[in-house]
Order: structure tokens, then sequence, then C-alpha cells
């Protein structure tokens, strides 16, 4: 995850269900880790504005989520950008980035 293929693989679905991808939109980005506390120095390291991190367990219960939303206009460019800090901020704390949504916005 986290590689520029994968992103264009998302936005080209987004772009087939309908999306106006240069419109503001709701855009989840999804981190995971093996304990609360990597998740919990994930998430500070995640927060930036106009993203918000927050942890939560993760739907397997054995896992922690960090999961980092917003609203952004969904370019190819700032997805990616984000997309690799991400994957950057799940490396360093021993977790794994598990790529991103968005909603369908028309």
């Amino acid at each position: 995850m986290g590689s520029l293929e994968a992103d264009r693989k998302v936005l080209a679905a987004l772009r087939d269900a309908g999306a106006d991808l240069t419109k503001v939109t709701e855009v989840n980005f999804y981190l995971y880790f093996n304990t609360r506390a990597a998740a919990d120095a994930a998430a500070l390291d995640a927060s930036m504005p106009p993203l918000e991190a927050t942890v939560r367990e993760g739907a397997d219960e054995t896992s922690w989520l960090c999961y980092v939303t917003g609203q952004m206009i969904p370019s190819e460019h700032a997805i990616h950008a984000a997309s690799e800090r991400f994957a950057e901020v799940a490396r360093r704390r021993g977790g794994e980035y598990d790529g991103w949504e968005a909603a369908v916005t028309t």
C-alpha cells in the first residue's frame, strides 16, 4: 500500500462511481498496529490539518486502528502524498498502512 498505482486505482473507481474529484470530500486512511501504544504514537504523527487521527480497537479485536479522516480534495497529488506519509508513519511505528477510501461526492 502507499503506491501510486494503488492510489490511481482507487481514484479511478471513485470516478467510475460518479465522484467529482475536484470537490472537497471526506477521505479516510487506515493504519493498523499490534499495540495501543504504537497506534497512539502514530495518531500523534498522523494528525495534520485538515486530517485528524483517532485510535480504536481494530475490527478483529486483536489489532489497533489509527483512523485518519478529514475533508480534502482527492487530487492524485494530495492523495498520494498522504498515502506515502501514512505508509511511512506505519512503518516507523511497526504497523501497516492499509490504504484509503473516500465518499463519492458529485
